[in-house]
């Protein structure tokens, strides 16, 4: 019986050669991310696929996953940046079929808040990665915190990813120090076998090796309801299987959920919506503003959109499930006013999109004003407004925009990019967006709140 590194190379050999026989033939400008499949060297247990988030604590702990293609130990070494590498954890590994690898999560605790780290993953006998380095997070209110600086976007296929190689650029001069990545992750990261998740995921290794890594599922990550290869491959703090969970990093409370439980439920079942409901509501109301003062939804699906409704979604209508929930239960958009939510990012619609203040649909332009430099300040806005980020690149490309933009938009622009989000103080945020074609910064939004808490009705 030949080994499962023999026949897991013979198996991407025959989809490299024949398309028929394999699945779906990527682009010859990605067979490159194929090749640790064929050629991974003389070592099977060799660690690929490296990508961490912060841990439960974003403070003290990162967490680490990576991918061998043969049973190996779990192993990561670490230690302060310029200085050994001394620390030791021993991790778990699980065995994954899309395709045969082990998939191996270890986790760093006890670590000191804002600090950089050094570390390795792998094992002595399989080999260890490249050294890289990971930072905690900084303390809520501290000069470190207000310099954080986040990468948000969604829909980043493997075919057609228009902002990764801004995003290695970037994340190679420091431009950003964590991403939120707001759904559909490499565009069906089970197809091809699993052979397209696995290019997707080395693809982005030279961001997720240096940067915490944060997710959260699109409807292309749904697989006939079982997540498996997304709940399989991304690890988040404190979560339900990745699928929803919340951090705390410098100035800002993050909740990212699924929207997908409000529009696949026969593939969730009827219970996993109410069940994150009430994870959400709990979430929101155990932030404490005086640590993390700026609050942050995210979820793949927009409430709102801008685009023309040629497919028919459902951020078109008045009756968006995520917005007013199904049968009087279950809206996540009042509790936007409840709790104080500062700001919504979604994705999906594949275009840059931005909201007035604006809560049920009625929308208010009076806490906006244009600056000289040009870009918009929100003063004191008595909800919350929405951003749409949702193209990073993808094969579907870019939507067509609605000829008649809603009364609510604050603008809608059909380019491709990424955003940067930062806190710098609890009563200060900022927003701009890169455009993908000529690297030219645009939309760039500040925020001022000084009274952080519930909205009035």
């Amino acid at each position: 019986m030949p080994s499962v590194s023999c026949a897991l190379a013979a198996a991407a050999a025959l989809l490299l050669a024949n398309p028929v026989a394999g699945g779906v033939m990527p682009p010859p400008r990605d067979v490159a991310r194929y090749k640790w499949l064929v050629n991974a060297g003389s070592n099977a247990s060799e660690p690929q696929q490296v990508h961490a988030s912060f841990g439960e604590d974003p403070m003290t702990s990162l967490q680490f996953v990576w991918s061998t293609r043969t049973a190996a130990d779990t192993i990561l070494r670490f230690g302060e940046a310029g200085k050994p590498m001394t620390s030791i954890a021993n991790g778990t590994s699980t065995p994954f079929d899309e395709p045969v690898q082990f998939i191996h999560r270890a986790a760093a605790t006890g670590l000191r808040a804002g600090t950089t780290y050094s570390y390795v993953v792998g094992s002595p006998a399989g080999g260890w990665s490249n050294v890289s380095t990971m930072t905690t997070a900084p303390v809520p209110g501290s000069p470190e915190a207000g310099a954080l600086v986040f990468a948000v976007y969604g829909d980043m296929g493997l075919d057609n990813e228009r902002s990764l190689a801004w995003l290695v650029k970037d994340v190679e001069a420091g431009a950003f120090d964590a991403v939120l990545h707001v759904g559909d992750l490499g565009y069906d990261l089970d197809s091809d076998g699993g052979l397209r998740g696995d290019a997707f995921m080395n693809s982005i290794a030279p961001i997720t090796a240096r940067v915490p890594y944060h997710t959260m599922p699109g409807n292309h990550e749904i697989e006939g309801g079982t997540f498996k290869a997304y709940r399989s491959r991304f690890w988040m703090p404190a979560s339900n299987d990745a699928l929803y969970h919340s951090i705390d990093v410098g100035n800002a409370h993050f909740s990212m959920i699924s929207s997908e439980m409000y529009f696949a439920i026969s593939e969730y079942g009827l219970l996993m919506m109410p069940e994150q409901f009430t994870w959400l509501e709990k979430d929101l109301a155990a932030v404490d503003r005086t640590k993390s003062p700026w609050l942050v939804l995210m979820l793949h699906r927009p409430m709102y959109c801008q685009d023309d409704d040629s497919q028919g979604d459902a951020c078109h209508t008045l009756t968006n499930p995520t917005r007013v929930g199904y049968f009087g239960q279950y809206a996540l958009e009042p509790l936007l006013l409840k709790y104080g939510v500062d700001l919504v990012v979604g994705a999906h619609e594949h275009f840059l999109g931005l909201s007035k203040v604006l809560y049920n649909n009625n929308a208010s332009t009076a806490a906006m004003s244009n600056q000289t430099d040009g870009s918009i300040l929100f003063r004191n806005p008595g909800a919350p407004v929405h951003i749409l980020a949702g193209s990073a690149g993808c094969p579907e490309r870019l939507d067509v925009l609605s000829p008649t933009q809603p009364e609510w938009s604050a603008g809608a622009w059909d380019v491709y990019g990424y955003g940067y989000l930062s806190f710098p103080s609890a009563s200060r945020a900022t927003w701009s967006f890169r455009n993908d074609t000529d690297g030219s910064i645009i939309n760039r939004l500040e925020f001022q709140q000084d009274h952080h808490g519930p909205f009035a009705a």
